[in-house]
Protein backbone atom coordinates (compact mmCIF):
# COMPACT_ATOMS: atom_id res chain seq x y z
CA UNK A 1 0.00 0.00 0.00
CA UNK A 2 1.15 3.53 -0.75
CA UNK A 3 0.45 4.58 2.83
CA UNK A 4 2.96 1.97 3.98
CA UNK A 5 5.54 3.39 1.61
CA UNK A 6 5.03 6.91 2.91
CA UNK A 7 5.31 5.83 6.55
CA UNK A 8 8.63 4.15 5.87
CA UNK A 9 9.96 7.06 3.88
CA UNK A 10 9.14 9.62 6.55
CA UNK A 11 11.13 7.86 9.25
CA UNK A 12 14.20 9.88 10.27
CA UNK A 13 17.11 9.46 7.90
CA UNK A 14 15.07 8.31 4.90
CA UNK A 15 13.96 11.58 3.36
CA UNK A 16 16.81 14.05 3.41
CA UNK A 17 16.31 17.80 3.74
CA UNK A 18 20.03 18.37 3.35
CA UNK A 19 20.38 20.14 6.70
CA UNK A 20 23.61 19.19 8.36
CA UNK A 21 24.97 17.84 5.06
CA UNK A 22 26.60 21.01 3.76
CA UNK A 23 30.12 20.70 2.37
CA UNK A 24 32.80 23.29 1.86
CA UNK A 25 32.46 23.18 -1.92
CA UNK A 26 30.36 25.72 -3.79
CA UNK A 27 27.28 25.11 -5.87
CA UNK A 28 27.57 23.88 -9.47
CA UNK A 29 25.23 26.49 -10.91
CA UNK A 30 27.18 26.74 -14.16
CA UNK A 31 26.11 23.29 -15.39
CA UNK A 32 23.35 23.36 -18.00
CA UNK A 33 20.41 20.88 -17.87
CA UNK A 34 21.18 17.47 -19.37
CA UNK A 35 17.80 17.17 -21.09
CA UNK A 36 16.70 18.77 -24.35
CA UNK A 37 13.51 20.63 -25.19
CA UNK A 38 12.43 17.47 -27.02
CA UNK A 39 12.99 15.41 -23.86
CA UNK A 40 10.93 17.89 -21.86
CA UNK A 41 8.09 17.66 -24.37
CA UNK A 42 8.05 13.84 -24.23
CA UNK A 43 8.20 13.78 -20.43
CA UNK A 44 5.20 16.08 -20.25
CA UNK A 45 3.31 13.85 -22.69
CA UNK A 46 4.02 10.74 -20.59
CA UNK A 47 3.12 12.41 -17.31
CA UNK A 48 -0.18 13.62 -18.73
CA UNK A 49 -1.08 10.02 -19.59
CA UNK A 50 -0.93 8.97 -15.93
CA UNK A 51 -1.76 12.28 -14.24
CA UNK A 52 -4.11 12.14 -11.27
CA UNK A 53 -4.45 13.96 -7.93
CA UNK A 54 -1.73 12.91 -5.50
CA UNK A 55 0.24 11.09 -8.18
CA UNK A 56 3.54 9.42 -7.23
CA UNK A 57 6.55 9.66 -9.53
CA UNK A 58 10.06 8.30 -8.95
CA UNK A 59 13.15 9.68 -10.68
CA UNK A 60 16.25 7.47 -10.62
CA UNK A 61 19.17 9.85 -11.08
CA UNK A 62 18.23 13.49 -10.50
CA UNK A 63 21.74 14.98 -10.60
CA UNK A 64 21.45 18.78 -10.23
CA UNK A 65 17.67 19.02 -10.42
CA UNK A 66 17.56 21.59 -13.21
CA UNK A 67 16.46 19.29 -16.04
CA UNK A 68 13.96 16.43 -15.90
CA UNK A 69 13.28 17.11 -12.20
CA UNK A 70 11.99 20.58 -12.98
CA UNK A 71 9.98 19.40 -15.97
CA UNK A 72 8.21 16.69 -13.98
CA UNK A 73 7.42 19.01 -11.09
CA UNK A 74 5.57 21.33 -13.44
CA UNK A 75 2.97 18.57 -13.92
CA UNK A 76 3.13 16.86 -10.52
CA UNK A 77 3.06 19.97 -8.32
CA UNK A 78 -0.37 21.35 -9.31
CA UNK A 79 -1.88 17.89 -8.70
CA UNK A 80 -0.53 17.71 -5.16
CA UNK A 81 1.69 14.80 -6.13
CA UNK A 82 5.15 13.78 -4.98
CA UNK A 83 8.38 13.32 -6.91
CA UNK A 84 10.83 11.00 -5.15
CA UNK A 85 14.33 11.81 -6.39
CA UNK A 86 16.76 8.93 -5.92
CA UNK A 87 20.46 9.72 -6.17
CA UNK A 88 23.74 9.42 -4.28
CA UNK A 89 24.76 12.86 -5.57
CA UNK A 90 28.29 11.55 -6.10
CA UNK A 91 28.05 11.36 -9.90
CA UNK A 92 28.28 8.27 -12.11
CA UNK A 93 31.43 6.17 -11.66
CA UNK A 94 32.07 5.89 -15.40
CA UNK A 95 31.65 9.60 -16.16
CA UNK A 96 34.91 11.42 -15.44
CA UNK A 97 33.42 14.92 -15.53
CA UNK A 98 30.81 13.83 -12.96
CA UNK A 99 33.59 12.65 -10.67
CA UNK A 100 35.54 15.87 -11.13
CA UNK A 101 32.44 17.97 -10.46
CA UNK A 102 31.69 15.97 -7.29
CA UNK A 103 35.21 16.64 -6.03
CA UNK A 104 34.96 20.40 -6.51
CA UNK A 105 31.27 21.15 -5.93
CA UNK A 106 28.44 20.23 -3.58
CA UNK A 107 26.06 18.34 -5.88
CA UNK A 108 23.32 17.65 -3.35
CA UNK A 109 23.00 21.24 -2.19
CA UNK A 110 23.13 22.35 -5.82
CA UNK A 111 20.11 20.09 -6.37
CA UNK A 112 18.33 21.55 -3.34
CA UNK A 113 19.08 25.08 -4.52
CA UNK A 114 17.72 24.47 -8.03
CA UNK A 115 14.57 22.81 -6.71
CA UNK A 116 13.99 25.78 -4.43
CA UNK A 117 14.50 28.29 -7.23
CA UNK A 118 11.63 26.84 -9.27
CA UNK A 119 9.41 26.49 -6.20
CA UNK A 120 9.19 22.70 -6.05
CA UNK A 121 10.52 22.02 -2.56
CA UNK A 122 7.10 20.83 -1.29
CA UNK A 123 6.80 18.40 -4.24
CA UNK A 124 10.32 16.93 -4.24
CA UNK A 125 11.34 14.22 -1.78
CA UNK A 126 15.09 13.56 -2.16
CA UNK A 127 16.26 10.06 -1.27
CA UNK A 128 20.01 10.15 -0.75
CA UNK A 129 20.74 6.49 -1.40
CA UNK A 130 21.36 3.99 -4.17
CA UNK A 131 18.63 2.91 -6.55
CA UNK A 132 18.67 -0.60 -5.08
CA UNK A 133 18.20 0.67 -1.53
CA UNK A 134 15.36 2.96 -2.63
CA UNK A 135 13.58 0.10 -4.41
CA UNK A 136 13.54 -1.86 -1.16
CA UNK A 137 11.52 0.94 0.43
CA UNK A 138 8.75 1.16 -2.16
CA UNK A 139 5.91 -1.33 -2.18
CA UNK A 140 5.06 -2.92 -5.51
CA UNK A 141 2.59 -1.18 -7.86
CA UNK A 142 2.63 2.18 -6.06
CA UNK A 143 4.22 4.53 -8.61
CA UNK A 144 2.34 6.16 -11.47
CA UNK A 145 5.58 6.69 -13.37
CA UNK A 146 9.24 5.76 -12.86
CA UNK A 147 11.91 7.60 -14.87
CA UNK A 148 15.31 5.85 -15.06
CA UNK A 149 18.28 8.13 -15.69
CA UNK A 150 20.94 7.02 -13.21
CA UNK A 151 23.85 4.66 -13.79
CA UNK A 152 24.24 4.40 -17.59
CA UNK A 153 26.48 1.32 -17.61
CA UNK A 154 24.68 -1.76 -18.94
CA UNK A 155 24.49 -3.63 -15.62
CA UNK A 156 23.24 -0.50 -13.86
CA UNK A 157 20.43 0.16 -16.34
CA UNK A 158 19.52 -3.53 -16.44
CA UNK A 159 19.25 -3.64 -12.65
CA UNK A 160 17.16 -0.46 -12.55
CA UNK A 161 14.66 -1.80 -15.08
CA UNK A 162 14.42 -5.13 -13.26
CA UNK A 163 13.87 -3.71 -9.79
CA UNK A 164 11.65 -0.75 -10.67
CA UNK A 165 9.31 -2.33 -13.23
CA UNK A 166 7.36 -4.01 -10.42
CA UNK A 167 6.98 -0.71 -8.56
CA UNK A 168 4.78 0.77 -11.32
CA UNK A 169 1.01 0.36 -10.98
CA UNK A 170 -1.12 -1.21 -13.68
CA UNK A 171 -1.73 1.49 -16.27
CA UNK A 172 1.39 3.35 -15.20
CA UNK A 173 4.58 4.04 -17.15
CA UNK A 174 8.18 2.85 -16.84
CA UNK A 175 10.49 5.08 -18.84
CA UNK A 176 14.05 6.30 -19.08
CA UNK A 177 16.58 8.48 -20.85
CA UNK A 178 19.47 8.13 -23.30
CA UNK A 179 18.33 5.30 -25.56
CA UNK A 180 19.21 6.60 -29.02
CA UNK A 181 18.08 3.55 -31.01
CA UNK A 182 17.95 -0.25 -31.28
CA UNK A 183 21.14 -2.28 -30.98
CA UNK A 184 21.23 -3.14 -34.70
CA UNK A 185 21.40 0.56 -35.57
CA UNK A 186 24.83 0.81 -33.94
CA UNK A 187 26.05 -2.75 -34.47
CA UNK A 188 25.41 -5.35 -31.80
CA UNK A 189 29.10 -6.14 -31.38
CA UNK A 190 29.99 -2.48 -30.86
CA UNK A 191 27.17 -2.08 -28.32
CA UNK A 192 28.40 -5.10 -26.33
CA UNK A 193 32.03 -3.99 -26.54
CA UNK A 194 31.27 -0.54 -25.10
CA UNK A 195 28.39 -1.41 -22.76
CA UNK A 196 30.29 -0.35 -19.62
CA UNK A 197 31.08 3.06 -21.10
CA UNK A 198 28.79 6.04 -20.66
CA UNK A 199 28.80 7.38 -24.22
CA UNK A 200 30.18 6.54 -27.65
CA UNK A 201 30.50 9.35 -30.17
CA UNK A 202 29.25 8.99 -33.75
CA UNK A 203 29.46 10.97 -36.97
CA UNK A 204 26.52 11.53 -39.27
CA UNK A 205 23.86 10.34 -36.82
CA UNK A 206 20.72 12.06 -35.49
CA UNK A 207 22.47 12.26 -32.12
CA UNK A 208 26.11 13.09 -31.39
CA UNK A 209 26.54 9.49 -30.25
CA UNK A 210 24.81 6.80 -28.21
CA UNK A 211 24.73 5.36 -24.70
CA UNK A 212 25.43 1.63 -25.14
CA UNK A 213 24.24 0.69 -21.64
CA UNK A 214 20.64 1.91 -22.00
CA UNK A 215 20.49 0.79 -25.65
CA UNK A 216 21.45 -2.80 -24.78
CA UNK A 217 19.42 -3.07 -21.56
CA UNK A 218 16.22 -1.71 -23.10
CA UNK A 219 16.58 -4.06 -26.08
CA UNK A 220 17.21 -7.15 -23.97
CA UNK A 221 14.65 -6.60 -21.23
CA UNK A 222 11.84 -4.81 -23.05
CA UNK A 223 12.35 -5.53 -26.75
CA UNK A 224 9.66 -4.23 -29.11
CA UNK A 225 7.37 -3.34 -26.18
CA UNK A 226 9.55 -0.27 -25.59
CA UNK A 227 8.61 2.86 -27.51
CA UNK A 228 11.78 4.69 -28.55
CA UNK A 229 11.06 8.37 -29.00
CA UNK A 230 14.20 8.71 -31.12
CA UNK A 231 12.05 7.12 -33.84
CA UNK A 232 9.10 9.47 -33.32
CA UNK A 233 8.75 12.53 -35.56
CA UNK A 234 8.11 15.56 -33.36
CA UNK A 235 7.89 18.09 -36.20
CA UNK A 236 4.17 18.60 -35.73
CA UNK A 237 4.91 19.77 -32.19
CA UNK A 238 7.45 22.39 -33.19
CA UNK A 239 10.59 20.24 -32.92
CA UNK A 240 11.66 20.22 -36.56
CA UNK A 241 14.37 17.66 -37.31
CA UNK A 242 15.10 16.89 -33.67
CA UNK A 243 14.34 13.77 -31.63
CA UNK A 244 14.24 12.68 -28.00
CA UNK A 245 16.24 9.77 -26.53
CA UNK A 246 13.51 8.87 -24.03
CA UNK A 247 12.02 5.36 -24.06
CA UNK A 248 8.86 4.12 -22.36
CA UNK A 249 6.58 1.15 -21.78
CA UNK A 250 3.01 1.09 -20.48
CA UNK A 251 2.46 -1.37 -17.64
CA UNK A 252 -0.65 -3.28 -18.73
CA UNK A 253 -0.59 -5.93 -16.02
CA UNK A 254 1.34 -6.35 -12.81
CA UNK A 255 5.06 -6.43 -13.70
CA UNK A 256 4.22 -7.02 -17.40
CA UNK A 257 4.14 -4.86 -20.52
Amino acid sequence: MLSQVIRVLTRPGRIHSGEGCAKQQGLALHIEPRVTQEDRFVLRQLLEKVARPGMVVVEIGSFLGNGSTRTMCETIGPLGGALYCVDTWRGNDNVEWHQQLARTHDLFNTFRHNVGVFGATPTVKPLLMTSLDAARIFADETADLVFIDGDHAYQGVKQDIEIWRRKVRQGGILCGHDCEGRTDEFGEERVRRHCDEDFVRLNGHTFAGFHPGPVRAVAELLGPAAVLWCHQDLSAHGHQGRRSSIWHVMVKEAHKF
